[in-house]
């Protein structure tokens, strides 16, 4: 179905999220995951539906603690947080355990994976 298409700034997609769901994500977890939509919409190359609902669904944010925390009790993956010298390589060995994290900011202390991906 073809229909009209608006394209929304990160500025505006924050902005009409938080209308609907105002306390789901924090900004900066709105803003891991526009970058992340926008990397999608062209890698796909073509354009993806502003559904915050569906959004809310498919991802969730965590502080770092929480992450790692999350990370330690995965029964497939054997990781001890303490041998990490950074949260780069906590990132890789979540990734390489099938985890997907759509990105994360240590300064924020946020980081955003896809749900189903636990």
């Amino acid at each position: 179905m073809f229909g009209i298409v608006e394209t929304l700034t990160k500025h505006q997609f924050i902005a009409r999220f938080k209308e609907v769901r105002p306390y789901q994500f924090s900004d900066k977890g709105l803003e891991i995951i526009f970058d992340y939509f926008e990397g999608y919409a062209d890698s796909l190359n073509r354009d993806i539906e502003f559904d915050p609902i569906a959004i809310c669904c498919e991802f969730e944010e965590m502080d770092i603690d929480e992450f790692t925390l999350n990370l330690s009790n995965l029964k497939h993956i054997d990781v001890d947080i303490e041998d990490y010298d950074s949260f780069n390589k906590i990132i890789e060995a979540a990734t390489d355990a099938g985890v997907i994290v759509a990105g994360y900011c240590e300064d924020a202390d946020t980081v955003i994976t896809e749900s189903y991906s636990w």
